[in-house]
């Protein structure tokens, strides 16, 4: 099952940004309806983590996709937005630092990749 969580641009301090935070977690909840609660929990706290990432370095936030594989028993999730240098070269922060240690904790892979200006931070969360 792949699903379009939301496509909606927004900065960390916008209503718009706060706005595609809930609608993930919201997604992410219906998309894993049957799972462990602390299954759930643990993909809820991944895609939040990716999407505020992008919010919080200023990135144009474009779309969250999610897809779950029961065969496998893996969550995918893709957070896609478009960067610029200016935004990419920053120094990350502790913030920053928390949310790479919890997307190393929960993801079983990650990534990035980048078309021309649009990346996309990509994570698989198996059960």
């Amino acid at each position: 099952m792949r699903l379009c969580a939301f496509s909606v641009a927004g900065g960390t301090g916008s209503r718009r940004g706060r706005e595609a935070v809930g609608r993930v977690r919201e997604a992410v909840r219906d998309v894993m309806r049957g799972c462990r609660e602390a299954v759930v929990v643990d993909a809820v706290l991944l895609a939040d983590e990716l999407v505020t990432d992008v919010l919080r370095a200023g990135s144009g936030l474009r779309g969250v996709w999610l897809t779950r594989e029961n065969d496998q028993g893996q969550l995918s999730i893709e957070v896609d937005y478009l960067t610029d240098a200016a935004s990419t070269a920053s120094r990350p922060d502790e913030e920053a630092w928390v949310g790479r240690w919890l997307l190393e904790r929960l993801a079983g892979v990650w990534g990035v990749r980048a078309t021309g200006p649009v990346h996309t931070t990509w994570a698989r969360l198996r059960w």
